[in-house]
């Protein structure tokens, strides 16, 4: 099992070429996942600009180092706390990981992300470039069971900035 793991570059170049590294990772212990939270198997994550510059340090918001990057990814759940377990997460769900999904799609541009290396929280260290990642219940988000891995963990992104945009800023569209 491995992670990838940043300390900040100089530039983005820098970062990739010298500050980002594959290291091994043992799968996270029980006492390291808070109750509410689940591990998550990795299968695909998605690496985006934002995640590049933060490598470099010069993100608004800059992880505790070192930490893996990947803001969404998809896995499946390897292990469910007790609190998780009985807001009906099971280990085996397949499940993608992106910021906190709630009917106010507001709230997730107003109080950020809370898994991966944009979280504030405990959440900071476990971005998705790892055979292992810790999230909270909240950044669960199904989806459909003809899509991969792959897909999921790419759909968060660019539909969350493509949704704010249209919907909540432009008032371009309506939601029921």
């Amino acid at each position: 099992m491995r992670a990838v793991v940043v300390e900040y570059g100089a530039s983005q170049q820098d970062a990739i070429d010298r500050c980002v590294a594959l290291q091994s990772q043992s799968p996270p212990t029980i006492d390291q996942v808070p109750d509410g939270a689940i591990v998550v198997a990795v299968k695909a994550a998605e690496i985006v600009w934002t995640d590049t510059v933060m490598a470099t340090g010069q993100y608004q918001h800059q992880a505790r180092l070192p930490y893996s990057p990947g803001m969404t990814y998809a896995g499946v759940v390897a292990f469910a706390s007790p609190k998780a377990l009985k807001q009906g997460v099971k280990v085996g769900d397949r499940v993608a990981i992106a910021g906190v999904c709630s009917s106010d799609h507001m709230s997730y541009y107003l109080v950020g992300i809370d898994a991966g290396p944009r979280s504030s929280g405990v959440y900071q260290t476990y971005g998705g470039c790892a055979s292992y990642a810790i999230a909270p219940v909240s950044a669960i988000r199904q989806f459909p069971p003809n899509w991969s891995f792959l897909e999921a963990s790419c759909f968060a992104y660019g539909y969350d900035t493509a949704y704010h945009a249209l919907v909540e800023c432009g008032k371009v569209f309506t939601v029921w």
